[in-house]
């Protein structure tokens, strides 16, 4: 086999493996309920008003998708503590103090990307809370 043929073939290979690669991220971008981001000056600024009705919402399971959309989470209150139940049905603790902190920094960009909030083992649980009670959509 020539040099030239090899070269040919690994580009024609390469060019494959690109497209490939497109429509996995269209995929999982398809996938996706949540937006990348939202406008900043969208997020309410009153956090302790927000988790108050976040908590009042929440004393009736809810189920949510995590940012990614490939799972599904369980969310719920007591008195004024959350909790969820991952994809392997584990109950986890949502603290006040890691939401808070994901707050602060949702406030400040609007990002949604779970890869923001690493701070916390909640990174893809807290985003689509942030969304669901923290933002005032205007119609």
């Amino acid at each position: 086999m020539k040099v030239t043929e090899t070269n040919e073939k690994t580009k024609k290979l390469e060019k494959r493996v690109m497209k490939l690669m497109e429509l996995i991220q269209k995929e999982q971008t398809s996938l996706r309920k949540l937006p990348w981001k939202v406008d900043p000056s969208a997020v309410n600024g009153d956090f302790e008003l927000c988790w108050r009705k976040m908590c009042e919402d929440l004393k009736n399971t809810k189920t949510f998708s995590t940012t990614g959309g490939t799972r599904n989470f369980e969310v719920w209150s007591v008195g004024f503590s959350l909790y969820y139940k991952n994809s392997k049905r584990n109950v986890c603790p949502l603290s006040k103090s890691d939401f808070k902190k994901a707050y602060e920094i949702f406030k400040e960009n609007g990002d949604l990307s779970s890869s923001t909030y690493q701070f916390t083992r909640h990174g893809s649980y807290i985003p689509p809370l942030l969304y669901e009670y923290f933002v005032t959509r205007k119609n």
